[in-house]
């Protein structure tokens, strides 16, 4: 909520209505934003500076929860003119507070006073939380910057309202003693000009600001004294006497004084007539102030608002603004333009497995990577989370589609490295062409994420163009659509599984499983009969929750096709969500399902992936060692695609180590991976554990890791899926 200007100039004459120019609710979201709280609340004392705010806008609270809160802000603002309180209930000075101790629960404040130039406080930019929590000392800085703008945005009417005085006092007693010092007293800088064009006044400020004394400034013109330049270096011509006319002249929101030393300086100002009595032009006067502080402040804060804080890129906000000007130019563009959307893959196993530090400095890093494959009119923003947009202007379709490909091939063979650790990633990339002005910013947007969802659902790893009609687009669900759509699968039995098999690749003595080996695959069919993609519609599982019962599913449907197929004697492995390995019932599931379906455990082998093994590393150990001890097998899936500490191992007592494909797809021509999976297959062996390569596609990678003495290999080089029901004869 806001008051209205006309009610706070009412209540403090220092004050004109602020309300056509400055947005102050955006003021307030953007405080709470930098602090991390839930409100903020700015506010103005009245005119004798007691404690009776007037409210003039806040967030988070509605109108009827103030009177406490504004109660609790004034109070803060007699400690300092910066005040942090941690935990109000913790502070003898507030914890019987009635916005502390009553239903508005507030737990954390903390304030900047409004200050005018002589000291005098006028108000307080304060952020609020129900939560104790503390402000860097960034956030804190932060904080004040957007108390000094406010306070220069209150009583920038004082400008103008001085100058009208500073004329009259002129135009009434201009060779009076008084209006000396009237003109002195004023708080800006001002010089005055007989109709000749020469200087016949400057005053304390004015000297102090342009660097000139009034006993070398009276006399000369001044454009001798007064130099003006904007900040792209263009020298202003100062208007005389003529040029000025009967109108005011503002300068322009970028102008430079140049003192007579040379340094530059921010300034803001006007240039406006003095009127004689009989109408006719008395001279001019040149009223302006130091600018730089302000100007400073509002770079910052807009920074800010349109950058992201972690990596330095452009923000979704910029990028959408940067989008809707391209929209305006593309009908003149002879190339048009070109928007990219980028989803890194294996992201979050960075974060699982070593924390959000090293998830932030991996973004940074790639940041870097990325901008050194982009031309300067190029604009590349952070979105959010692992998602990045890039803006190519006057970039033909095919040209944007070879940096589409640089972009993802550079994230590809990217290693990163934190600590003891290394990660691979890749990322997903929907390209959208913008040709005309028929889209509009809302349908680009849209378009370009579901392309990238469409590279996400055929594999990942790759771009993916959006094409109005495509049939791989049209099946784009929301995740909300997805949960209604799995269910329905569920109930309507359009789940049903395939298998891929794990080949042995060494002697035949070695092989374990003399009758087979598959990796179980789940897929969906559409209510059209289309095969759906397993990760169009996992995502949405495991955010729902519904992957427990999948995992459930699958597990009965195998155990159920052992029991239908007595002469199928393979290991079956089962992919194990970790919604599931949380799931505390979930062995008691399994021993049920097996005893009573009368299926020997030794055939099922639950596969967990290494991040959600890491992630949750007491759990494994223990739902392993249970269900181990009632004889299924186990594995651990992914294994190396975070390279973290081999220890780990010692402690999940697991029967086979499946190497992540992305360094097997390496082995043949990068040296580096064939040294990792090397190093992975030697650790294995030495612990007992067989090792499985994942991603084996071609002859030339099963030759080398059957080399490196690794036990078994998958993959489409291997064997490619195949239905469980039309599962071809053990070999």
């Amino acid at each position: 909520m806001a008051a209205r200007g006309q009610d706070l100039a009412r209540s403090n004459p220092d004050l004109q209505d602020p309300f056509n120019d400055w947005h102050f609710a955006d003021l307030i979201a953007l405080a709470a934003h930098i602090c991390g709280t839930r409100s903020a609340l700015l506010t103005l004392l009245d005119p004798a500076g007691q404690c009776n705010p007037l409210v003039l806008a806040c967030s988070g609270a509605r109108d009827d929860d103030l009177v406490p809160i504004v109660a609790l802000t004034s109070d803060l603002a007699v400690h300092g003119e910066t005040t942090v309180v941690s935990d109000l209930r913790a502070d003898p000075r507030h914890a019987q507070h009635p916005a502390v101790r009553g239903a508005h629960g507030i737990r954390f404040c903390a304030g900047v006073a409004l200050v005018t130039p002589t000291g005098r406080r006028i108000g307080m930019l304060s952020v609020l939380d129900r939560e104790p929590r503390s402000l860097t000392e960034g956030q804190i800085h932060r904080l004040q910057l957007l108390a000094r703008q406010t306070s220069t945005v209150l009583l920038a009417p004082q400008m103008q309202q001085d100058l009208d005085r500073m004329k009259q006092a002129i135009r009434l007693v201009s060779d009076d003693h008084q209006a000396q010092l009237t003109l002195r007293s004023i708080g800006d800088g001002i010089v005055t000009v007989d109709p000749t064009g020469h200087i016949t006044f400057i005053n304390t400020l004015a000297e102090h600001i342009t660097g000139w004394s009034m006993a070398d400034a009276i006399g000369k013109r001044l454009s001798q004294v007064v130099t003006l330049k904007d900040e792209d270096g263009q020298t202003f011509v100062v208007p005389d006497i003529e040029q000025a006319g009967f109108t005011a002249n503002p300068l322009s929101a970028k102008t430079l004084l140049v003192r007579r030393d040379g340094h530059e300086i921010s300034v803001e100002g006007t240039f406006a007539p003095i009127i004689a009595d009989d109408r006719s032009l008395a001279g001019t006067v040149f009223a302006f102030r130091n600018a730089t502080v302000a100007r400073k402040v509002a770079a910052e804060l807009n920074h800010q608002a349109t950058h992201d804080p972690l990596t330095g890129l452009a923000n979704r906000r910029a990028l959408e603004r940067r989008i809707g000007q391209a929209l305006k130019s593309v009908v003149e563009s002879e190339s048009g333009h070109a928007l990219l959307y980028l989803d890194l893959d294996r992201f979050k196993v960075v974060n699982d497995t070593a924390g959000h530090l090293a998830g932030d400095e991996l973004l940074r890093q790639l940041s870097g990577l990325l901008k050194e494959h982009l031309r300067e009119t190029d604009t590349l923003a952070r979105l959010g989370g692992d998602e990045f947009g890039v803006l190519l202007e006057n970039c033909d379709a095919g040209h944007a589609e070879m940096v589409a490909e640089k972009l993802r091939s550079t994230v590809d063979q990217f290693t990163y490295v934190w600590k003891d650790r290394s990660f691979d990633l890749g990322v997903s990339v929907g390209m959208v062409k913008i040709q005309d002005d028929s889209l509009s910013l809302t349908d680009i947007l849209s378009h370009a994420d579901e392309a990238c969802y469409a590279a996400k659902a055929l594999g990942r790893n790759r771009v993916q163009i959006y094409e109005p009609g495509e049939h791989a687009r049209a099946q784009h669900h929301t995740e909300h659509e997805w949960v209604e759509e799995i269910k329905a699968a569920l109930n309507e039995d359009r789940m049903f599984l395939c298998s891929q098999s794990i080949v042995s690749v060494g002697p035949a003595e070695s092989n374990d499983q003399p009758d087979g080996h598959v990796e179980v695959l789940l897929r969906m069919r559409a209510t059209n009969g289309a095969i759906v993609p397993p990760m169009a519609f996992i995502p949405a599982a495991e955010r729902y929750r519904l992957m427990p019962a999948l995992d459930r599913w699958v597990l009965g449907s195998v155990l159920g096709h052992l029991v239908d197929t007595p002469g199928d004697r393979r290991l079956y492995a089962i992919n194990l969500s970790s919604a599931s390995l949380l799931d505390e019932s979930f062995p008691e599931f399994v021993r049920t399902e097996i005893t009573g379906r009368r299926v020997a455990p030794e055939r099922i082998c639950f596969e967990i992936t290494e991040s959600v093994a890491i992630a949750h590393l007491s759990r494994a150990i223990e739902m392993i060692g249970e269900l181990r001890e009632f004889g299924c097998l186990f594995a651990i899936d992914d294994f190396g695609s975070g390279m973290s500490s081999f220890n780990y191992l010692k402690h999940l007592r697991v029967d086979y180590l499946k190497i992540d494909g992305s360094l097997v797809r390496g082995v043949v021509h990068d040296p580096v991976h064939y040294a990792m999976v090397e190093s992975i297959n030697r650790i294995g062996q030495l612990m007992g554990v067989r090792t499985v390569a994942e991603f084996v596609e071609d002859d030339a990678t099963l030759e080398a890791v059957r080399a490196m003495g690794v036990d078994c290999a998958q993959g489409f080089g291997v064997a490619r899926p195949y239905s469980i029901e039309r599962a071809p004869a053990a070999a």
